[in-house]
């Protein structure tokens, strides 16, 4: 994986001039790992309590969407798990935003895989 990293980077400096530093690349990519990480969790959890994929993926986007808007409008990205795409796609890396943002998403991805757990638990493997 890290071998593909550097061959993007090397082609997208070959393009634009290596304008980006190589560690902010791999800042980012972290970033937006750790956040979709956040939404497959999500995903995972919504289906788990509905059982049914349409609704799921709806009320999946409808999260990720109205975090994003609210983050926006009140400017508290650094609370919300849509902080580490805003500050990704920046280039902005203050230390406290980043930090406060990703040790929220991950009490988030703990807390979505608890209640997943919990609701597998008591579901039935024979359900369709």
């Amino acid at each position: 994986m890290m071998g593909s990293i550097m061959i993007c980077y090397a082609y997208s400096g070959i393009l634009f001039e290596f304008e980006v530093p190589f560690q902010d690349v791999l800042y980012a990519g972290m970033l937006q790992g750790i956040y979709f990480i956040f939404i497959i969790t999500n995903l995972i959890m919504w289906g788990a309590l509905l059982k049914r994929a349409l609704p799921t993926g709806f009320i999946t986007l409808v999260t990720a969407y109205l975090m994003q808007a609210v983050g926006g409008l009140f400017d508290i990205h650094a609370y919300l798990p849509s902080g580490l795409i805003d500050f990704s796609s920046k280039f902005q890396f203050q230390p406290q935003n980043i930090v406060t943002s990703t040790l929220i998403t991950i009490v988030l991805i703990i807390v979505m895989s608890l209640i997943t757990h919990l609701s597998m638990k008591r579901m039935e493997f024979n359900i369709r």
